[in-house]
């Protein structure tokens, strides 16, 4: 007999979340300090409707007494300050262009590589820096294609679209389908319960790490910080996998399987297109969805040969997104400094924590996972019974995401991949973790377990989750009333910005106004006098500030001096991101840029000085 799915709390997590961070834009783009408010806010408006629409046209808050609405209620609102908050990183802000006013180094250099790709994308149809040359780069090419679609179909640079669009498209729907693919498991497995309070504190405490001090989770202040909120890939590919999550149980619920040619079709369609999409999005959540896949249709199916093929077209698919189009399209050039993986064991903990922290932190990641499994085997009491478990198959997802786990550790304890870059292969379980606690509904008995055995314990870990939920509560709310007031107040300096000829961002929109429309019609020189050289300490942020916030394909970046790369005025290039530019042995001069830009068939080309530029048009008639 299967449950009656309730959608109803998913629904409403992701309208109050997206209210709360569409309320952020409207507050922080209302005639301050954005020169495209209006097309931005009636987007972000309309994915707002589109939530309460939903929730309106689902009758499941007859299931709940006023009161657990209420509750819920709060709860996510304090879920939505804490990613109205978290929006106020260096990576995702609000008020995007104040970094070029800082006195520091400026916009986050991240934040202007991922939008010269997904401008490249909107603007040319492939992805690329936009440094010397057009050379695909395939590097998440599905989450920078979304935000490129998005900007080309709104006509906005898509440095907006990653500040006002992004957070409050997946900031919202991350949590809510986690709620959404739990209970749909749960309806396949016949579990009557409603969405319950205990769930959504779950949740929150998945999403915030609210009950213990932010500091104590991400390895007790001695190591760097990561989280799920500064990668618009991470988010575009975890939600994409759930997507598929929630598909797969739906079809399942309905009994779709049960007709043989949809089972195929699911098995050789739709399988392999979301491995593509999600190895698009992020190759470290395709590759480990791709292994559990595997992993499931191994143990189900044994050593089938028509499943060992299935199964290694999937590895072959999920590689050859990533790989194969960097192999063919952006072979590297002899004398780049492209940057190698070596081999170091232990990496991710060398190199971003103190060694006592160690076993904190892999507690800390692994927590989610060990309390699932630990808790769905703890009717097994001898060794004798758990081979009897594996060799019947009583426990395979347990074993799949025991391996997950191993899988997803193993890339940053063995390869210098970069603290980053190894947290998202270690973080995928632990949205698969939350995701299964909530789905066997294991909260939920904890906490009756917890009722019954002692009722003094059971007031104190109330107390002590209200304490924690309070406390935060009122911290996120203050800070982000303090945020919220502050890019308000500096949203006027930029509208300033933008209106003052002879500022950055003045330069920006001229330059945007100029080639709306027509971007490959152009190339960007950046003179040795620009002001961008000198305005950040970090030369890659230079390097990428106008092919980012233009969209256009900038020359003369780079070049080689005697095997070393140096940017435009002089300065050698340096560690930092590694580049796949069209190889110059020599300086190119405002002249030679202009004959390149010539040779390639361009109607003009834009030289940057200071901060104004200058626009000298090509006349193939005087040639």
């Amino acid at each position: 007999m299967k449950g009656k799915n309730n959608s109803f709390m998913p629904l409403f997590c992701g309208f109050i979340v997206s209210s709360i961070l569409t309320f952020v834009v409207i507050m922080t783009t209302w005639n301050i300090g954005v020169v495209y408010e209006q097309r931005i806010q009636i987007f972000d408006i309309a994915i707002c409707l589109i939530w309460a629409v939903l929730l309106i046209k689902d009758k499941g808050w007859k299931q709940y007494k006023i009161i657990e609405i209420g509750i819920a209620a709060i709860l996510f609102i304090s879920l939505g300050l804490y990613m109205g908050n978290a929006w106020h990183v260096g990576y995702i802000t609000d008020t995007p262009l104040i970094g070029i006013n800082a006195e520091k180094e400026g916009i986050f250099r991240d934040t202007l590589y991922h939008n010269a790709l997904a401008s490249s994308i909107a603007y040319y149809g492939y992805p690329s820096v936009l440094v010397n040359s057009g050379a695909f780069q395939n590097y998440h090419f599905g989450s920078h294609m979304i935000l490129g679609l998005i900007s080309k179909f709104l006509g906005i640079p898509t440095i907006f679209t990653y500040c006002y669009i992004y957070p409050v498209l997946f900031f919202s729907l991350f949590p809510s389908l986690v709620l959404s693919v739990a209970y749909e498991v749960r309806n396949y497995r016949g579990d009557k319960n409603n969405n319950s309070i205990v769930d959504i504190i779950v949740l929150l405490e998945f999403m915030t790490f609210y009950t213990l001090p932010q500091n104590l989770a991400e390895g007790i202040g001695t190591g760097k910080s990561f989280s799920w909120l500064i990668s618009e890939s991470y988010c575009v590919a975890i939600v994409l996998g759930l997507i598929f999550y929630k598909i797969l149980i739906l079809f399942m619920n309905k009994g779709f399987f049960e007709h043989r040619n949809f089972y195929l079709g699911f098995i050789l369609v739709i399988i392999p297109a979301f491995i593509v999409l999600i190895a698009l999005s992020k190759i470290s959540v395709g590759l480990i969805v791709t292994f559990m896949i595997c992993y499931y249709l191994f143990r189900k199916k044994g050593m089938d040969i028509k499943y060992l093929l299935l199964e290694a077209f999937y590895v072959i698919v999920v590689f050859a997104v990533h790989y194969l189009p960097t192999m063919v399209y952006s072979p590297i050039p002899s004398g780049t400094n492209e940057k190698v993986y070596s081999w170091m064991f232990l990496a991710y903990l060398r190199n971003n924590f103190a060694p006592q922290m160690w076993g904190i932190r892999i507690l800390s990641l692994f927590l989610y996972a060990l309390v699932f499994i630990a808790f769905r085997l703890n009717y097994i009491s001898t060794f004798n019974d758990f081979k009897s478990a594996i060799r019947n198959r009583e426990i395979v997802i347990e074993e799949m995401l025991f391996f997950t786990c191993i899988v997803g550790a193993l890339p940053g304890m063995f390869i210098d991949i970069g603290g980053g870059s190894a947290f998202y292969f270690f973080s995928i379980q632990r949205v698969i973790a939350i995701t299964l606690l909530l789905a066997y509904n294991i909260p939920y008995e904890l906490w009756g377990y917890a009722k019954t055995k002692d009722n003094f314990m059971h007031k104190v870990v109330v107390t002590f989750l209200l304490i924690c939920l309070s406390f935060n509560f009122v911290v996120y709310a203050k800070a982000y009333a303090g945020a919220l007031k502050k890019d308000c107040h500096m949203g006027a300096v930029q509208r300033e910005e933008s209106m003052r000829r002879g500022s950055f961002w003045s330069v920006v929109n001229g330059i945007n106004e100029l080639t709306d429309g027509k971007k490959s019609d152009y190339y960007i020189y950046v003179c040795e006098s620009a002001s961008v050289w000198n305005k950040y300490k970090d030369l890659d942020s230079a390097i990428l500030f106008y092919p980012a916030l233009t969209g256009i394909v900038c020359i003369g970046e780079l070049y080689f001096d005697n095997g070393v790369l140096y940017v435009n005025n002089g300065m050698p290039k340096g560690g930092g991101y590694q580049y796949r530019p069209l190889v110059q042995d020599k300086k190119m001069t405002k002249e030679d840029a202009f004959e390149k830009a010539k040779e390639d068939g361009k109607k003009a080309i834009i030289y940057i000085y200071e901060n104004t530029f200058s626009v000298r048009e090509i006349n193939y008639l005087d040639g």
